[in-house]
This record gives structure tokens, C-alpha cells and sequence, in this order.
């Protein structure tokens, strides 16, 4: 598997860039996650559309992707 880590608050940008979830992949995810703190606004459109651009790049043929949207639920920009 690969994951890529997507944050947004007044703009959304690549936290994580898509990695394969080796070993060291999981450690260094946990590692920007561990980094992440809250910011100000909830630019939820922002997130996801750099979130779709993100799995769109990546081109992994035959492989089924998935994006998770996580938010407190109020988008505010």
C-alpha cells in the first residue's frame, strides 16, 4: 500500500508525499503526523482537491485508489 498525507486549513498542501508503506514509509508518516498541529481555517474544498491531484499524479495502474477526508465537519472558506 501507499499513503500520502494531504493538510488543510487556509489552503491545503502535500504534508506526506505518496510513499510506499514499507517500514520506513510508516515510520516517516508517523512522523509527519506526530508533527502536525491545528491551524486556522477549514478549507475543506482546498483539501480535497489536493488531496484527488495527489492520487492523480501517483499513476499507479491497477491499483484501486481511496481518498479519506478527515475534518471536524465545518468548512469555513
Amino acid at each position: 500500500d501507499r499513503l500520502s498525507i494531504v493538510t488543510f486549513h487556509d489552503s491545503a498542501e502535500v504534508a506526506f508525499k505518496m510513499r510506499k508503506m514499507d517500514d520506513d514509509g510508516k515510520k516517516s508518516a508517523l512522523k509527519t503526523l506526530d508533527s502536525l498541529d491545528p491551524l486556522n481555517s477549514t478549507n475543506l474544498w482546498d483539501g480535497l482537491r489536493v488531496g484527488l491531484d495527489e492520487i492523480k499524479s501517483t499513476k499507479l495502474e491497477g491499483r484501486i485508489s481511496a481518498l479519506f477526508l478527515l475534518t471536524d465537519g465545518e468548512p469555513n472558506v
